[in-house]
């Protein structure tokens, strides 16, 4: 049986090597001005990309499903039809298409991106997904996802030697720096209060959360959590193996899933959650 399915893949894998050989060049955040449409492989959607192994990244994340994965627990958040996807770290907004054509019901998607570069083309790729779906809200919010304002935010590089295996993605990670000592090198980004934006526009619509902040879950979710009650599918990258400085990255994570009572999935580096209260899940 295992030798089939691997038979069954082989042919898709060779396909995306020679996909990826063509279309990407170098481990760096390309502006967007480098921008092509391209077709999704196996998909009859395009997207903007930029020819960078990083954007090719998320385009095997798309075709993988990652953020997803089939169970009881799964169906039961169809079965409640969320209306909102909150999609934080957004990137270049493959994830929010990803699980916008595994939850149909959903008609706004709130994709917030730190990155500027990023959030340019999270922007383009946003408007051209709202052409094809028209009947959906596509808000493309640029910050940082945070959970108080007084928190100030810099981007920092998580490695000195460029050689090791991640995408451009991973190699950086937005800080908290102390505003009254800092010696004005720190460049500060704009902070996006979760809990407000959930408690003022969406605190009664069910939604679907995706989290992939390169460690700065660690600040997410150090306090005002309250939104989590509104959260059906919380899917979740987790980083504290890729570094040092993210050990502590999860620790807020752990308590609030314990908190908001959501049942766990895990699947490699993500954890995928399911509320037991929102999508009445039961043992009958």
């Amino acid at each position: 049986m295992k030798l089939i399915n691997f038979l069954k893949k082989f042919p898709k894998k060779l396909y995306m090597r020679i996909w990826n050989s063509l279309n990407s060049y170098p481990n760096v955040h390309l502006t967007s001005e480098s921008l092509v449409l391209k077709n999704i492989p196996f998909s009859k959607n395009k997207v903007y990309i930029r020819p960078s192994r990083s954007d090719i990244s998320r385009i095997y994340e798309y075709i993988n499903g990652i953020y997803f994965k089939n169970s009881f627990l799964h169906m039961s958040v169809i079965k409640e039809q969320p209306k909102i996807l909150l999609d934080i770290g957004a990137n270049i907004g493959l994830s929010s298409l990803s699980l916008l054509s595994e939850f149909k019901s959903i008609k706004k998607i709130i994709g917030i991106e730190a990155e500027i570069s990023n959030w340019e083309v999270l922007k383009r790729n946003y408007e051209l997904w709202s052409k094809e779906f028209p009947e959906i809200e596509f808000v493309p919010v640029h910050g940082i996802a945070s959970s108080s304002n007084t928190n100030h935010f810099s981007k920092s590089s998580l490695f000195d030697d460029g050689t090791l295996d991640f995408s451009a993605s991973g190699t950086f990670m937005f800080q908290p720096f102390n505003k009254s000592k800092d010696n004005g090198n720190a460049v500060e980004e704009k902070v996006i209060l979760i809990n407000d934006l959930i408690t003022s526009e969406l605190s009664n619509e069910k939604i679907v959360c995706k989290i992939d902040i390169e460690g700065g879950e660690e600040f997410l979710f150090d306090g005002n959590t309250e939104w989590l009650a509104n959260v059906s599918f919380l899917t979740i990258e987790v980083h504290d193996m890729f570094n040092k400085k993210l050990i502590n990255s999860s620790r807020g994570l752990i308590n609030i899933i314990h908190k908001y009572d959501f049942a766990i999935v895990p699947d490699n580096d993500i954890l995928h959650c399911y509320s037991r209260k929102i999508n009445s899940i039961t043992t009958n």
